[in-house]
């Protein structure tokens, strides 16, 4: 049988990467096809904490996922090169995204995991952020937005950034906040107005001003940093919500009963595995969200060019390198693809 050969990126243990060079079936088995990937994208929120060994699962002994070594990766776009058996809705020259792993080929099953046409005239580097904006669209599917509603989202990364846009989709009236100037600009590019320099500025105070004097009927803690925990629910109106969107890494101090108990505001988490892959009918799954989010990329409603700030080759230094700026470089980095074409 011929094979390929499938150099992949591995994390062997703390911030290191290295490229393990193996060997794929150039033939699909049944129920499976094999996809050739052009880009993958970095994920800066839970691949940095794997990268970094900052992950909250490698505290937890039955945590099967946050071992070493780890294969991170887990959005990309492909060309289908050839389907087993019991595939129908794909053929070989299909364009694909997938949740695939940073590598160059993968065998992937349609029926275990979301793979979806792209659109002929869709840019396939826009492609891999479907899995970033499903993640963002879980702050508005637990919250009650409506339209007209007041929304701060606090942390501007490639997933706040998301989440506001997508915000402002369902009408809503949205201020970002951010310590780094470089984000701030990009959300400014997006349309995302007011943003607050966090770094200058009272962030709750500018909220608040913002508001009227009230605060924002929703707010959504994208940074994942557990001191702000305590900051997203100072800049909720009284019976307004906060939305935990970034996986917090590490216990936070919250005063419940000042800012949660006597204001009756509510504090949702907003992890992506809330949303089942396939739910019953007329209950929405993370199917349908990804639908939904290659439509508002392919018709340019969730802008996303600007974000997307480097190119890397699949090259052991040059992927350690993009870790690194995603890591100390926040002032210039947003959202690095692996280009594998």
């Amino acid at each position: 049988m011929a094979h390929h050969a499938n150099p992949r990126v591995c994390f062997p243990g703390p911030q290191q990467v290295v490229l393990v060079e193996e060997q794929i079936a150039a033939q699909a088995g049944p129920g499976e096809m094999l996809v050739k990937c052009f880009y993958s994208l970095i994920s800066a929120g839970t691949e940095l904490a794997m990268y970094t060994h900052t992950h909250i699962g490698f505290s937890d002994p039955a945590n099967t996922y946050a071992k070493y070594p780890f294969y991170p990766g887990y959005a990309a776009v492909g060309r289908v090169e050839a389907v087993g058996s019991g595939i129908t809705d794909f053929a070989p020259g299909d364009v694909v995204y997938y949740p695939g792993h940073h590598q160059r080929y993968a065998l992937i099953a349609p029926d275990k995991t979301t793979v979806l046409p792209v659109p002929q005239g869709m840019p396939l580097p826009h492609a891999p952020l479907i899995r970033m904006a499903e993640i963002a669209y879980t702050s508005v599917l637990m919250s009650s937005v409506r339209a007209g509603d007041t929304v701060a989202v606090l942390g501007l990364g490639l997933v706040g950034h998301l989440a506001a846009q997508l915000f402002q989709l369902q009408g809503a009236a949205v201020t970002g906040v951010d310590v780094v100037a470089f984000r701030r600009e990009l959300a400014s590019q997006s349309g995302i107005r007011p943003v607050v320099d966090a770094a200058n500025q009272d962030a709750v105070a500018a909220v608040r001003d913002v508001t009227g004097g009230n605060g924002a009927a929703i707010v959504v803690e994208a940074t994942g940093v557990p001191q702000l925990v305590e900051t997203a629910l100072e800049m909720a109106r009284e019976q307004g919500e906060v939305i935990l969107l970034g996986s917090t890494r590490g216990p936070a101090q919250v005063d419940v009963y000042n800012h949660i108990h006597r204001r009756g505001v509510t504090l949702k988490g907003a992890h992506g595995r809330l949303v089942p892959r396939h739910a019953p009918p007329g209950e929405i799954d993370q199917v349908d969200v990804d639908k939904q989010m290659l439509a508002w990329l392919y018709e340019g409603r969730l802008k996303v060019d600007h974000l997307l700030t480097e190119r890397v080759c699949p090259e052991q230094g040059e992927v350690q390198r993009a870790y690194e700026s995603l890591l100390h470089a926040k002032d210039k980095t947003m959202a690095i693809l692996i280009d594998w074409s």
